[in-house]
């Protein structure tokens, strides 16, 4: 499959190549796969620029809302140092279960509870959106009456385009 859109798309294209087709008009493309180990099946995910071809493709807009969701996840775009970057973060609806189950847990002062929900969510994918949502959920904790320690918080490395997949 990834053969067949590198061939199609250029998903494998250097960097000098993806510039090349950038000022040529047409758009880039990065395939994302969640491949764990031992899966007998694999999410993946197309990204694609702006630009031409793709005009036979039906593409979402993520920029638009309702809001890219894939594997739980939203997509969202993000200002940083006066750029766009994207990041993802866990859906509101999902953020509201849990203040609620924390308001219940501090209100009741299940503090072992709370900790272990804390520790739960810090341990999710550290995309910069899914800290930013544990870190203010942390401090609800701590106004809500919970003294223990927070969770540290690990953050995602980015790697340029994952475990690079040999494409012959």
């Amino acid at each position: 499959m990834a053969k067949k859109f590198h061939e199609r798309y250029g998903i494998a294209a250097s960097p000098a190549k993806r510039i090349t087709r950038k000022k040529a008009g047409f758009a880039n493309a990065l395939l994302v796969m969640f491949w764990p180990e031992g899966a007998e099946r694999v999410e993946w995910l197309m990204l694609v620029t702006d630009g031409k071809g793709f005009e036979d493709e039906q593409l979402q807009d993520v920029t638009t809302k309702p809001r890219l969701t894939w594997l739980g996840y939203e997509f969202v775009r993000r200002t940083e140092r006066g750029r766009t970057a994207w990041t993802c973060r866990r859906p509101q609806s999902e953020m509201t279960e849990h203040y609620a189950l924390l308001a219940s847990l501090c209100s009741t002062h299940k503090h072992a509870a709370v900790e272990a929900l804390l520790q739960r969510l810090a341990n999710q994918p550290g995309y910069h959106g899914v800290r930013e949502q544990t870190w203010r959920l942390g401090q609800e904790a701590i106004r809500r009456g919970y003294q223990g320690e927070l969770p540290f918080l690990f953050f995602m490395q980015k790697v340029p385009h994952g475990d690079r997949l040999v494409i012959d």
